[in-house]
C-alpha cells in the first residue's frame, strides 16, 4: 500500500508540475498575443499590415514616377545636346565708306559643333545675308575671316 502512496503523490507532482508548465505557457501565449494585436492590429484597428500595404502601394507608385522622370531626364539631355549652346558673334566693317560696323557674322552651335553661320553684309546699295552649314566645327563652303572669327568665338564662349 506503500507502494500506491508514493506512486500517487508522485503523480500528483507530476500533474501539478504539467499544471504550472501550462499555465506558464498559456500565460506567455497571452503575452504574445497581446504583443501581437499591438503590432498588427486587429480588424477593426489595423497597424503594421495596413502600413506596409500602403507603404508598398506608394513604392510601387514612386517607382513609376522615378522611370517617368528618367525618361524625362533623358529625353531633356538629348534635346540639350541638338540645342544650341555656343554662340558667338562677330560685327565688322568690311567696306570702308559704309561708316560702321553694321554688317555681322554670327556662328551657332550645338554640343557637338554641329548648326550654322549667319552673316550680313550691310552697304549703302542694302544688306545681303548669307547663311552656311557647320558640321564637327567644319563648313563646306568657304568661311571669311570673319566668319572663322564668330566660330572661334562660338567655341570660346
Amino acid at each position: 500500500m506503500e507502494l500506491y502512496i508514493w506512486l500517487f503523490i508522485g503523480s500528483l507532482a507530476a500533474v501539478a508540475a504539467v499544471l504550472v508548465y501550462a499555465f506558464l505557457l498559456h500565460r506567455q501565449l497571452r503575452e504574445f498575443k497581446d504583443r501581437f494585436k499591438q503590432f498588427f492590429g486587429t480588424k477593426k484597428n489595423p497597424h503594421l499590415s495596413t502600413i506596409v500595404m500602403k507603404n508598398s502601394e506608394t513604392l510601387k507608385k514612386m517607382n513609376t514616377d522615378i522611370q517617368q522622370l528618367y525618361q524625362a531626364a533623358s529625353d531633356l539631355h538629348e534635346m540639350a545636346i541638338r540645342s544650341t549652346q555656343k554662340v558667338g558673334v562677330n560685327f565688322y566693317n568690311p567696306y570702308g565708306d559704309t561708316g560702321g560696323t553694321f554688317s555681322f557674322s554670327i556662328a551657332m552651335l550645338d554640343s557637338g559643333d554641329n548648326g550654322i553661320v549667319v552673316s550680313s553684309l550691310h552697304t549703302r546699295e542694302g544688306t545681303r545675308v548669307y547663311a552656311k552649314e557647320i558640321l564637327k566645327g567644319k563648313s563646306k563652303q568657304h568661311l571669311t575671316e570673319e566668319e572663322m572669327e564668330a566660330l572661334r568665338r562660338a567655341n570660346l564662349e
